[in-house]
């Protein structure tokens, strides 16, 4: 039973040599550090994003909470199943927690009524920025017309 130890001992030894030796006094392998490499050759980053509302652009009340949806759709992204999507301004949108399919986020929002928003005809349409993963894209919030301002009755 010794004997079987030390011949394994030796066979592994032996294999291990056999592996080894053809590289010993090559001058053809590239080494290099992994810090150097980043350094001199830095990564790109093409992360976006592309964000879509439905309805196309989202619409605001004057007086109640109107819902939509915002599709992300991100290159180069990586997001969380629960993903953080920040909205600037903050006052235009309640939003509920959106699901990651990949690149993918689908969330649901509320869009405020322009009494909380600040919103007056002056200022709509309203631009928001869309963060998510780091990067922005901007969607748009259209305020419903005044049914009284018409004057055709």
């Amino acid at each position: 039973m010794r004997k079987l130890g030390i011949g394994m001992f030796c066979v592994a030894l032996c294999m291990a040599v056999a592996l080894i030796l053809p590289h010993v006094g090559r001058t053809d392998i590239d080494v290099y550090d992994a810090s150097e490499r980043e350094l001199f050759n830095p990564q790109v980053s093409d992360k976006s994003i592309t964000a879509i509302s439905f309805p196309a652009p989202l619409l605001r009340s004057r007086w109640i909470w109107l819902p939509g949806f915002v599709f992300i759709e991100g290159t180069d992204t990586k997001f969380d199943i629960i993903p953080t999507v920040a909205y600037d301004p903050s006052t235009a949108l309640v939003v509920v927690p959106g699901l990651s399919l990949g690149n993918f986020i689908i969330q649901f929002v509320l869009v405020n009524p322009a009494w909380l928003a600040n919103v007056t005809e002056e200022t709509s349409p309203e631009t928001v920025t869309v963060t998510a993963d780091g990067v922005s894209d901007t969607i748009t919030i259209n305020l419903l017309p005044f049914i009284l301002d018409e004057k055709s009755f």
